[in-house]
Formats: C-alpha cells, sequence, structure tokens
C-alpha cells in the first residue's frame, strides 16, 4: 500500500466512526426525549391515581357514615299502605 492509499483508508476509517457516533448521539437522543415523555406520563397517571385514591377513601368514610336500613324504610311503607287500606276499607 502507498502513502496515498493507506491516508484514503484511515480517512474512510475516521468517517466510518465519526457517522457510527453521530448515529449514536441521535439514537441516544431520541432515547432522552421519549424517556421524558414517558416520564411525563407516569407523573400525569400518578396524580390520576392519587386523585381516584382520595375519591375512593372520602367515599368510603362518606358510606361508613351512612347507616341506612332499607327495612325500616319498606316497613314505614308497608304501615302506610295498610293504614290507608284499612282505612278506606279496601
Amino acid at each position: 500500500m502507498d502513502k496515498k492509499q493507506l491516508d484514503d483508508k484511515v480517512e474512510q476509517l475516521i468517517k466510518d466512526i465519526i457517522q457510527a457516533n453521530e448515529y449514536t448521539v441521535e439514537n441516544y437522543s431520541l432515547l432522552l426525549k421519549k424517556n421524558r415523555e414517558l416520564q411525563n406520563e407516569i407523573y400525569k397517571l400518578k396524580d390520576q391515581l392519587n386523585q381516584q385514591n382520595k375519591l375512593l377513601e372520602t367515599n368510603n368514610k362518606k358510606n361508613q357514615k351512612v347507616k341506612y336500613d332499607v327495612t325500616e324504610d319498606v316497613k314505614i311503607k308497608i304501615e302506610d299502605n295498610y293504614a290507608i287500606c284499612g282505612h278506606f276499607g279496601i
């Protein structure tokens, strides 16, 4: 190999290395961008989860406070209907 061919080969190797590194840097930049987007999505989902958990906790507390007996309502309605029917002789 003469000096010209050796210089051309070295120059081509340097260009190949630069091109490979540019590709790697470009991919790295894209990965960083995608990572930021995914982190933002995670933060939004965590916020939604926290809101849902707070709502669930609030509703559970409300449900615990409510001591509603359906049988009493039904009993009162039956008594009212019986009184009405008995009053009119039905």
